[in-house]
């Protein structure tokens, strides 16, 4: 498979490794300018491309690890684009409706590329757990209203040790976004550590 990560910091640049370690999957990235320092010294640690426009628009799945105020200037690169997007922008309080009511950024991405089957996934996972899996039972929470669309993010959690788990329609990123949100809490603030992780358990 062809996968485009877009957004090279913490979260982005651990996506790139785990892609590149764990999978024998065609990986390009692409910063927020191209021909960047951090680009190319990222794309030669990884013995990987900077991806160009066709590239991006032909890869059957762009991972968006991007902050929420960067989610319209990434969206315009992507307007011809018609495969999977994933969407691993971290939970942030101003993403909102006009009448105040709680909105994604995945759902932000489909109002912006409408011709994107979007999905959300790997927010409540920390990058240090991403780059270095220790332990596979660290669920990833995949939400998503296109069936193969989900089904794909999922496998590749899988293929990355994770444990997926469908959790409702694109609507329901919303909380998974601020899974996120208590994550962060539960590391810095609880004191727990950025190995703390989520556990579904089913019987």
């Amino acid at each position: 498979m062809k996968i485009t990560v877009i957004g090279i910091g913490e979260m982005g640049s651990a996506i790139a490794t785990a892609l590149t370690t764990r999978t024998k999957h065609a990986v390009f990235l692409k910063g927020s300018r191209p021909k960047s320092p951090s680009v190319i010294k990222l794309c030669k640690e990884l013995g990987v491309k900077e991806a160009n426009e066709d590239e991006l628009l032909t890869s059957e799945l762009v991972i968006a690890a991007v902050p929420a105020e960067a989610i319209e200037e990434v969206s315009k690169d992507l307007q011809k684009y018609t495969n999977t997007l994933l969407s691993v922008v971290s939970y942030l309080d101003y993403l909102k409706e006009d009448d105040g009511s709680p909105v994604s950024a995945a759902e932000k991405f489909l109002e912006l590329i409408p011709t994107a089957h979007v999905v959300h996934a790997f927010t409540s996972v920390s990058a240090q757990i991403m780059r270095e899996l220790s332990t596979t039972t660290s669920s990833v929470f995949v939400c998503g209203d296109n069936e193969m669309a989900c089904n794909r993010v999922m496998e590749l959690a899988t293929e990355l040790g994770f444990t997926p788990l469908k959790a409702g329609g694109l609507v329901n990123a919303r909380y998974a976004e601020a899974a996120g949100h208590l994550w962060a809490s539960l590391a810095f603030d609880g004191g727990y550590g950025v190995r703390v992780h989520f556990e579904v358990h089913v019987k």
